[in-house]
C-alpha cells in the first residue's frame, strides 16, 4: 500500500462508493416511479439533481484530496495512467450532469422532453456506475 494512503483512508473511500452505489439505485427507482406515474415534475427533478451534483462534486474532491488518485508513485505505470484517466473523468461527469440540470430547468411538460431527459440521465447513471466500479477496483489494489 502507498505509504501516504492508510487503510482507514481506503476503507472510508470504499464506504463512500458503497453509499454512492445506493444513491444511484435510489435515483433509478425514483425516476422509474416518475415514469410510471407519467407526470414528471421538471422543477423538482432539476432541484434534486442539483443537490446530487453537489454531493458528487464533494465526493470527487474528497477522492482527489485523499491522494488515491494523485499520490501513486509506488504503483505500476499502467495503473498510474488509468488513475489519471479516472481523475480526468470527474469534470466530464459533472459537466454532463450540469447539462441535464439545465435541460430540466428549461423543460416544458412535454413527453418528448421528459423521455429525452430520462434517457440521458439513465446514460449518465450508467457512466457514473462504470466510473465508480473502476475506482473500486483501484481501491481493492491499494488494500
Amino acid at each position: 500500500m502507498n505509504s501516504d494512503i492508510t487503510e482507514s483512508d481506503v476503507a472510508a473511500l470504499k464506504r463512500e462508493h458503497s453509499s454512492l452505489d445506493d444513491e444511484i439505485a435510489e435515483w433509478r427507482e425514483w425516476w422509474g416511479q416518475l415514469r410510471d406515474l407519467g407526470d414528471p415534475h421538471f422543477g423538482e427533478m432539476g432541484d434534486r439533481l442539483a443537490q446530487f451534483r453537489e454531493h458528487l462534486a464533494a465526493h470527487f474532491a474528497h477522492e482527489e484530496s485523499q491522494g488515491c488518485l494523485s499520490l501513486v508513485m509506488e504503483l505500476p505505470d499502467n495503473l498510474v495512467k488509468r488513475i489519471a484517466e479516472l481523475r480526468d473523468e470527474h469534470p466530464k461527469l459533472l459537466g454532463e450532469l450540469d447539462q441535464l440540470i439545465s435541460q430540466l430547468q428549461q423543460c416544458d411538460p412535454q413527453l418528448d422532453c421528459w423521455g429525452k431527459a430520462r434517457e440521458e440521465f439513465e446514460g449518465f447513471l450508467d457512466q457514473l456506475n462504470t466510473h465508480e466500479e473502476a475506482e473500486d477496483a483501484f481501491l481493492d489494489q491499494l488494500s
